[in-house]
């Protein structure tokens, strides 16, 4: 159980570490005063170790941590980036127009990921990605990417 809290806190501690480099490089958009450091995304984990086939869930927290209400616009808001997993399915269709979605201040879009059976035996890095748009459509629009905090986990073979 204390492992599990330490894993938490690391974890907790490298996304604030991230918030503090991207604070102090912040690229801000044209309205607005915004920039990266103004979303968090944090992902975790109720294990670090999995059997071979099991179900290796990862919870996925986009938040909104700046003073503003934003509206964001995206085609693929989360992705994954796991170069290890193997016959992970990629993403080939893209939607004809990018979905507009609101993101209140202080507001999370959480979802869950299931990446099991998707990973060889041995350890693993995973982090996601999240893409969007401000300003969409018009001549200020600018992009924004967000990178996760990384978490590890160990794949062991079934019993």
């Amino acid at each position: 159980m204390k492992r599990k809290k330490w894993i938490k806190v690391l974890s907790l501690l490298f996304s604030v570490m991230l918030l503090c480099v991207g604070v102090v490089g912040c690229e801000q958009s044209d309205e607005g005063n915004l920039c990266a450091a103004d979303f968090v995304l944090t992902i975790s984990t109720s294990k670090n170790k999995f059997q071979r086939n099991d179900e290796i869930k990862v919870e996925i927290m986009f938040k909104n941590i700046s003073e503003m209400d934003v509206e964001i616009a995206y085609y693929h808001l989360i992705t994954p980036f796991i170069p290890t997993a193997t016959n992970y399915p990629t993403v080939t269709e893209m939607p004809p127009a990018p979905y507009i979605e609101k993101v209140v201040s202080q507001q999370s879009i959480v979802t869950t990921n299931d990446l099991g059976g998707y990973f060889e035996s041995g350890k693993h890095e995973i982090k996601y990605k999240a893409q969007f748009y401000l300003n969409w459509g018009k001549e200020t629009e600018q992009m924004f990417v967000v990178w996760s905090n990384v978490i590890y986990i160990e794949v062991e073979e079934s019993l």
